[in-house]
Formats: C-alpha cells, sequence, structure tokens
C-alpha cells in the first residue's frame, strides 16, 4: 500500500500545475462515431460510476477539504485517498484524482 500510495503522489507530482490530462478516444454516447474525453472522466465512468451517481458532490467535498491546500496538494492528498478507496492501479488514481481535482485556470 505505502508503495501504491509513493507511485500516486510521484504521479501527481509530474502533473504539474498547468499540465493537461490525457485525452482518451470513446464511443460517442450521443450517436456513431468516437469522442475525446479526458482520461479521469472516462475511469470515473469505469470505476466509480456504480456507486458514486455524479462527481458533483465529491467535488465539493474535495473543495471543502482542501481550502488551505495547493491544487498540486489537493491532487497528491486525493490521488492517496483514491488508492486506499477502490482505485485499482495507482495511474487510474492519478488520472482520477487529475480529473475531479483540476487546477483552476
Amino acid at each position: 500500500m505505502k508503495r501504491m500510495a509513493l507511485a500516486v503522489a510521484l504521479g501527481l507530482g509530474l502533473a504539474a500545475p498547468g499540465h493537461a490530462q490525457e485525452l482518451v478516444v470513446t464511443p460517442d454516447p450521443q450517436g456513431p462515431g468516437e469522442t475525446l474525453l479526458p482520461q479521469g472522466e472516462v475511469e470515473w465512468g469505469y470505476y466509480c460510476l456504480r456507486c458514486h451517481e455524479s462527481p458533483e458532490p465529491l467535488r465539493a467535498q474535495i473543495a471543502a477539504a482542501s481550502a488551505d491546500r495547493t491544487g498540486l496538494e489537493t491532487r497528491r492528498w486525493l490521488g492517496v485517498f483514491l488508492v486506499r478507496h477502490h482505485a485499482p492501479t495507482p495511474e487510474i488514481a492519478v488520472a482520477l484524482a487529475a480529473w475531479l481535482a483540476p487546477d483552476p485556470e
């Protein structure tokens, strides 16, 4: 578990402020064809949606819990939490953390 948490912290350390999230080609839910979605959104649909209907309540909780943290500190904290919660790999935790707590622009 400590090794996974370290991998998440290192992965989020590389996702510096302003670092764009990787886009993933997925089937378009609106019809035939494909669309590009942030990797974290794709992972949310696959791993989180069955228990968490919407990301918005979680984003509000994350914002309240991290009012005194920088964006990077928030994503590190969230990534480590997600590894302990249900994220199957550190890479998925990093993608989810970056999507749930993006840099303010």
